[in-house]
């Protein structure tokens, strides 16, 4: 009886930890031409997520704007590879490591942009990449 009693208790302990781990979601719940939101629910660090794309137009820039309760995410911007929408080229034309209310933009020339987020902690939130009118 005792060996069963236990037991139960490191079952229900087993539970418990895994129930208090959550399960972990990284990804676009909103992606068009201008605007795309990434959202983080127990994030874990290192996952990666890719969108796009992005159409900039002259007189056009790209903002990124953080909603995020805990953690950190690097938003990288980059020129869309020629016949692909999800690979770029070249070094990214805009770079972030994004927590809390962090926000950034940049005037890149017209074309097309992929947009990749990462988590470098273990995050909950969302991050907003739009393209706006620029000042």
């Amino acid at each position: 009886m005792k060996r069963l009693l236990s037991l139960a208790c490191v079952m229900v302990l087993a539970a418990l930890m895994l129930a208090a781990c959550g399960k972990s979601e990284f990804g676009i719940i909103d992606n068009n031409d201008n605007h795309l939101t990434f959202t983080a629910k127990n994030a874990a660090k290192d996952t990666s997520v890719t969108a796009g794309t992005l159409e900039v137009a002259e007189g056009e820039k790209i903002a990124v704007a953080a909603d995020l309760k805990d953690g950190q995410i690097r938003v990288e911007i980059y020129k869309a590879a020629e016949g692909t929408e999800l690979k770029g080229e070249g070094d990214p034309i805009l770079t972030g490591n994004f927590s809390k209310k962090d926000g950034e933009s940049g005037t890149p020339a017209a074309g097309k942009y992929i947009a990749i987020a990462t988590c470098l902690e273990k995050a909950n939130g969302t991050i907003v990449v739009s393209v706006e009118p620029a000042e």
